[in-house]
């Protein structure tokens, strides 16, 4: 009798154990633009009695001593990250969801671009500088999509502030053969040179698979400030998908909506 007691009551405690308790659902994530130019505004959502939303807005993930969810959050800084989780007694806090935003950034034009696909040209260059952020979904048309050995986009910046950084808005989607690409270059022209100087430059490896689809915010910086008014943006889409993608061997696309340089 005494063994079987003990074990009911091992039996309850393990029925009780937080462990086995539900996890909450992520709050709903309604937000304003992502890119901005002064302001921009994200609001949460969980509708379940007794639950609260909790949220940072340095990127960290949310605790149950994080600060409490309101009303709608303003950002007003340039990459801030807001994230926030669902807390309730007697569940686990959801999974994080959030968002990170983008200032409008440095003035340019786009002087020369390599051709995108028909299918996927958005609304032409101009659609790299709108401040109208691409979704995961290719179906809002704000994505330049390209399939091709080299894509070149050269830029005149519009007034004299120096950059030092770059930042690229990438559509990374592997199960619809779009990848981040081989290789992405930030380049100025050297006007004492007659060249072009290498600023920056970043590299990917495609061997693990990224399920989902994804925007990737690329951010490439410079050693030094970069004054020159002409700059160029090299990138190499991947030239072979890989061994483990069911179109293995097959060129990949490279998707690219918004460009920002601070």
């Amino acid at each position: 009798m005494t063994k079987l007691l003990a074990l009911a009551i091992a039996c309850a405690a393990c029925f009780y154990c937080p462990a086995q308790t539900y996890q909450l659902a992520p709050p709903l994530m309604k937000t304003g633009a992502v890119f901005f130019s002064a302001t921009s505004q994200l609001r949460f959502e969980f509708r379940q009695p007794g639950a609260v939303i909790r949220y940072t807005t340095d990127g960290s993930l949310p605790s149950a001593s994080s600060k409490r969810y309101s009303g709608p959050i303003t950002v007003t800084n340039n990459r801030t990250i807001v994230q926030a989780r669902s807390f309730a007694k007697g569940f686990r806090p959801s999974e994080p969801v959030g968002q990170q935003f983008w200032k409008k950034g440095a003035g340019f034009t786009v002087e020369n671009c390599s051709k995108p696909n028909e299918r996927y040209s958005a609304k032409g260059t101009s659609s790299l500088n709108d401040n109208i952020g691409g979704s995961p979904a290719l179906s809002n048309g704000n994505w330049l999509g390209f399939q091709s050995d080299t894509v070149i986009i050269d830029l005149s910046i519009t007034y004299g502030k120096p950059v030092q950084e770059m930042m690229l808005d990438l559509l990374q989607a592997e199960d619809q053969w779009i990848f981040m690409p081989a290789s992405v270059q930030w380049l100025a022209w050297n006007e004492t040179r007659q060249a072009w100087d290498l600023m920056a430059e970043k590299k990917f490896n495609p061997e693990e698979p990224h399920a989902g689809s994804e925007c990737q915010f690329t951010l490439l910086k410079a050693a030094t400030a970069v004054q020159a008014k002409k700059q160029r943006v090299v990138m190499v889409p991947l030239q072979q998908l890989p061994d483990w993608h069911a179109g293995k061997g097959q060129p990949a696309w490279l998707f690219i909506d918004e460009l920002k340089l601070y």
